[in-house]
This record gives C-alpha cells, structure tokens and sequence, in this order.
C-alpha cells in the first residue's frame, strides 16, 4: 500500500517539488509517525508526544503535551489490545516501509541510512 502512494507522489513530482514540503498532522498521525516514534524512540524513556485533536471534526489540532514519565522505570508501553491492533500494525507496516524505501538512496548519496553523531575536530589554522 505505501509502495503505491510513493509510486503516485513520483508521477506527480516537478521541479518545485524538491524543495521543503509541510505535512499535514492528520497525514502524521495517520501514516503512523506518531505512534512509532512514541513506541521506538520515546515510550522506552518514559516520554509520550501526543496531539490535540478536536472531538467534533476528529481532526488534529496541533501537538499536545510530552508526557513525561521518567521517574518510572519501566517507561511506557502502549497497551496490548492497542499495539496488536490490526490498525497499529498497518502503522508499523507503513512506517516500516517509509524507513525501507530511503535507505539504499542514503547509503549510496550519504554513506549511512542514520546519520551518524560523530565529532569531526576541526583542523588547525596555520599561521
């Protein structure tokens, strides 16, 4: 299914498509980006992004707050009955796929998929 929505964006790509595009928060949330940053990245440190969303139009309003549940040693965890979900799992599906369909481009334009946190010292200025 992602594959077909990246195959479409190509088609319909022009030259001022190059340039720094925004996305929407609905898109953001749908696609799946929110739950698995929250589940990847955040949630393993005890912190949670959320997003307002308006209960009338169901639509997202902007970022809530982190949650923040350091002081807990296990973190936080998305419940069982949520992550198992046939949706939640599309989602990782998706983002999956996302992460796949980047990384031979960035290996072989930047050398590394994850860019790398390295320190380069800066050479001396001879006087």
């Amino acid at each position: 299914m992602f594959e077909t929505m990246l195959e479409e964006e190509k088609k319909e790509e022009t030259s001022d498509d190059l340039f720094w595009k925004a996305m929407s928060l609905d898109e953001f949330m749908q696609l799946g980006l929110l739950q698995e940053i929250n589940r990847r990245f955040l949630h393993p440190m005890g912190l949670a992004l959320s997003m307002s969303v308006n209960e009338e139009s169901g639509k997202v309003e902007g970022f809530g707050p982190v949650w923040d549940m350091r002081h807990d040693t296990e973190g936080m965890r998305f419940t069982d009955s949520v992550i198992l979900s046939d949706e939640a799992r599309a989602k990782i599906k998706r983002v999956d796929e996302l992460l796949e369909s980047k990384k031979k481009a960035r290996e072989a334009t930047l050398g590394y998929h994850i860019q790398p946190a390295t320190y380069v010292v800066p050479p001396k200025k001879v006087k």
